[in-house]
């Protein structure tokens, strides 16, 4: 029996695929994106051969143990505090994902971003610009 917390750690699982998916169940992925770098060994062995982390890189205090993936070090809490509030830092993130995986197009996050936050400008300005953020990140590195 597993019991959920506040403050445990937690993962979620995304599956993009243009193919009927089977099962939700994923034993090794692609692509990795850690808001917690501080939990890094316990996703690495979950990285297929050739494939990426993307991680956040405050509270890093590990590399990458393998030769055979890559990682990349983005600093998603730094980049969203200085736009006005360090939780967007998810955004900073997928940003960096859509950037280096390309899984779909960037309009689309940006439709979605201000679909969800249509009632709320601030919010909305601070997702689109952090998402944005993130790819100038990514595509610097």
């Amino acid at each position: 029996m597993t019991t959920a917390r506040r403050g445990a750690p937690a993962d979620c699982t995304v599956i993009l695929s243009d193919d009927e998916i089977a099962s939700p169940l994923l034993f090794g992925a692609q692509t990795i994106v850690m808001t917690e770098s501080s939990r890094l060994k316990v996703f690495e062995d979950r990285v297929l051969p050739d494939g990426l982390i993307i991680m956040e890189s405050v509270g890093k205090s590990e590399n990458v143990g393998r030769s055979d993936i890559k990682a990349l070090e983005i600093p998603g809490v730094e980049t969203a505090a200085r736009l006005g509030n360090a939780l967007a830092r998810n955004m900073v993130l997928l940003g960096a994902y859509i950037e280096k995986v390309r899984p779909i197009p960037v309009e689309l996050i940006e439709e979605e971003i201000n679909k969800r936050f249509h009632n709320n400008n601030k919010l909305q300005e601070l997702n689109l610009a952090a998402f944005r953020e993130g790819i100038k990140i990514a595509a610097n590195i």
